[in-house]
């Protein structure tokens, strides 16, 4: 039976409803999320699979590493018994059935007690940390326990590794003598890990139906792709906050602590900031809506207390909170967007000094940091990262800078069409991205407004986690020679698109009480450069690479299980921006002079084979003196380090006028200036923007000149 046909009937067939506790199937519910998911996937998927026997075993592989991911829970007997139900996975699911994962949720139960009760009495007593023994510490290596007595075992040594960490730390905050054991710094050690597993295995207790329905599902359909998940409504809200940077709340940052839901951070400009009266440190005790019957909160968990505290624009919530004196009070708060300034693109002027060991002259440059490729696609009107782009730019020509950085490191992506939006910017008009669909349809995306707002110098800098939409602009730039790409190996790897499908929309109308049922994101598309070459799983290689941290270690899409595979397809026809081709022999030659003699990328080197050292090393010494001599030497490496990022003495940092808005705004841009004065990797893409300078005066380059078109339509 297909998973359509499924659906219509099981929307069809529902008995009556009935309210459900948070830590209980609603098997309704359950059924028709896994019934619509299903039919999405069929329907939707860029590239569905036969959901068979092969398929089930594959997502229960998936499921189980990430029901016990370091293998300190199950048993191997528990592993065998759920392994039974491995070739049903799927099919128990299109029928409705989830007897695996309520098995599953309840073995994970019973074995998180087991842990209880031995891990205190385990940490009760000091560690011997004379002993010359040591610690798996790769769950890849490891097999899952025979018995209580060697899970008991495994315990054992991994609280031994964790306070044998925490006593490192304390010696070193406290400045005490490394070379004597510290027994009374032990014992502290010991307080700590238990007060911290014990916060752990709280939490995995406290973890809702819908955590352990969301977790099981998804093993199911990162089958697809890694990249296609299931969504509940609170994380699906947590993401539109994500790609917007706004949300409607009370502006505080919360943690879960003891118990208690604490207070970490008030958002400047947010109504708690506002009102003056809510602080860091605060305990929430209870929460109440307007005039409604306060909720109490104390040993919930942190999504729960999100759930309440969260609220339309406009709308009243007290909290009862406990203040660091002991005082008991009550806060009312009306709630209001709140806006979190660092998601948003900042611009700075940067005036480079004149260096004698380099003969480079002062000049003036932009620069760019653009977090995410953000937009509301509820809200017209929006805040969007192309206009924020196009509003910097606007400010560095009135400056009379001489060059742009543009920087996407660490930029995981966003939206597709901000993308596209902002190539815009840098090019008359021309394609930008190809995307194709199931049906093998090629559609190319392009630019079509022929105003250009910078027609200078660009350089884009990228790092190995800069993905997705990131990954488009910088290879379409690169593709154009509009720009030079600067940074890590490769980026990310992504060259595929998803689309959000809210469940609720799939809903017949009789059962809106299920509702809400949360959101799918599927893939539907790759894209591929203008050139017809996918940046999936082997990213944009930039045209002058930098030492980065993890070049010697798998990353990226490539590490990660089911993505799909590369692939190219025809060109596109475009025109190439400048007159010329970039000379980038000339510009790696003299970037890898500067890089070589600094002390900051040596180490940069240094640090990432270290960093493939310790991921090959399955295991780690639980003896003292071995791992006090570790840590010296990591701890050297890192004052060298710190001593080579000292502050950038021949540039000064001015942020933009526009930026001198709102207190958030402020506080924000403050630590993103201090961020720049120290940033070796943003000195050397102005390094290298002086050297385009430099080179595009001494071969009188035109930027408004274009080539011979290239592709075919």
């Amino acid at each position: 039976m297909s998973f359509l046909l499924y659906l219509l009937l099981v929307l069809f067939a529902l008995p009556s409803l009935q309210a459900q506790d948070g830590k209980q199937p609603n098997p309704e519910k359950e059924k028709v999320i896994g019934g619509i998911i299903g039919a999405m996937l069929e329907r939707e998927h860029y590239s569905p699979y036969e959901l068979n026997s092969e398929f089930s075993r594959e997502a229960f592989a998936l499921y189980l590493d990430r029901l016990d991911p370091s293998k300190q829970f199950l048993l191997a007997s528990d592993v065998d018994e759920l392994t039974g139900s491995a070739d049903r996975m799927i099919a128990a699911v299109v029928e409705g059935d989830y007897t695996l994962l309520n098995r599953a949720s309840a073995m994970l139960d019973e074995r998180v007690k087991t842990a209880e009760g031995f891990y205190k009495d385990i940490l009760a007593r000091p560690f011997d940390f004379t002993k010359q023994e040591t610690v798996v510490i790769n769950p890849d290596s490891l097999n899952y326990s025979a018995n209580n007595a060697e899970m008991r075992e495994r315990w054992r040594k991994s609280l031994k590794y964790s306070t044998l960490l925490r006593y490192l730390s304390l010696v070193e905050s406290e400045k005490l003598d490394e070379a004597v054991f510290h027994k009374d710094l032990e014992e502290k050690a010991r307080e700590q890990v238990l007060k911290n597993t014990e916060r752990w295995l709280d939490r995995v207790e406290k973890l809702d139906r819908e955590n352990h329905l969301s977790r099981y599902i998804n093993a199911i359909v990162n089958v697809f792709d890694p990249h296609t998940e299931y969504y509940p409504p609170l994380e699906k809200e947590n993401f539109n906050i994500g790609i917007t940077g706004q949300l409607e709340g009370i502006g505080a940052q919360l943690r879960e602590e003891d118990g208690f839901i604490k207070v970490v951070n008030i958002v400047p400009g947010s109504a708690s900031w506002r009102g003056k009266e809510l602080e860091a440190e605060d305990q929430i005790l209870k929460v109440a809506q307007g005039d409604e019957e306060p909720v109490d909160v104390v040993g919930a968990s942190i999504d729960d207390a999100v759930k309440l505290i969260r609220g339309p624009k406009g709308t009243k919530v007290n909290l009862t909170v406990k203040k660091p004196d002991g005082r008991i009070k009550t806060i009312g708060i009306v709630r209001d967007v709140v806006v979190l300034e660092e998601t948003y693109a900042k611009g700075a002027v940067i005036e480079t000094g004149a260096r004698v060991e380099t003969g480079e002259g002062g000049r003036k440059f932009g620069y760019i940091d653009l977090p995410k490729f953000y937009t509301d696609f509820t809200r017209t009107g929006a805040r969007k990262a192309s206009d924020d782009i196009r509003r910097i730019l606007q400010e560095f020509n009135e400056a009379g800078v001489e060059g742009v950085v543009l920087d996407l490191r660490n930029n995981g992506g966003g939206s597709l069409q901000e993308a596209v939006d902002i190539a815009g910017l840098f090019i008359e008009a021309g394609p930008v991205v190809q995307v194709l669909d199931r049906g093998n349809n090629r559609q190319v995306l392009s630019d079509n407004d022929e105003s250009i707002a910078w027609k200078g110098d660009l350089v884009v800098m990228v790092n190995s986690f800069s993905a997705s939409a990131s990954e488009i602009l910088s290879a379409m730039l690169q593709d154009y020679d509009r720009a030079v790409v600067v940074g890590a190996p490769t980026t990310f790897g992504k060259g595929t698109v998803q689309r959000f499908y809210d469940l609720d929309d799939y809903l017949n109308r009789r059962y809106s009480d299920l509702a809400p049922l949360g959101s799918l994101k599927i893939t539907t598309q790759k894209f591929y450069r203008v050139n017809g070459i996918s940046t999936q799983f082997n990213g944009v290689v930039p045209d002058v690479i930098l030492p980065d941290v993890f070049s010697a270690r798998e990353v990226g899409e490539r590490s990660l299980e089911h993505a799909l595979p590369n692939d190219t397809i025809p060109s596109a026809r475009y025109s190439q921006w400048l007159g010329r081709d970039i000379p980038t022999e000339m510009l790696v030659k003299a970037s890898q002079k500067r890089v070589g003699a600094k002390e900051f990328f040596n180490l940069i080197g240094e640090r990432a084979n270290i960093m493939r050292a310790e991921q090959e090393r399955g295991t780690r010494s639980l003896n003292w003196e071995d791992a006090m001599a570790e840590q010296k030497e990591l701890d050297a490496e890192a004052d060298r380090m710190e001593k080579a990022t000292g502050e950038l003495s021949h540039i000064d940092v001015q942020a933009l006028p526009s930026d001198e808005g709102s207190e958030a705004r402020k506080a924000m841009v403050e630590e993103f200036v201090k961020g720049l004065k120290k940033d070796a990797y943003v000195d050397e893409a102005l390094s290298i923007l002086n050297d385009m300078h430099t080179l595009s005066l001494q071969y009188g380059w035109s930027f408004n000149e274009e080539v011979t078109p290239k592709g075919t339509e």
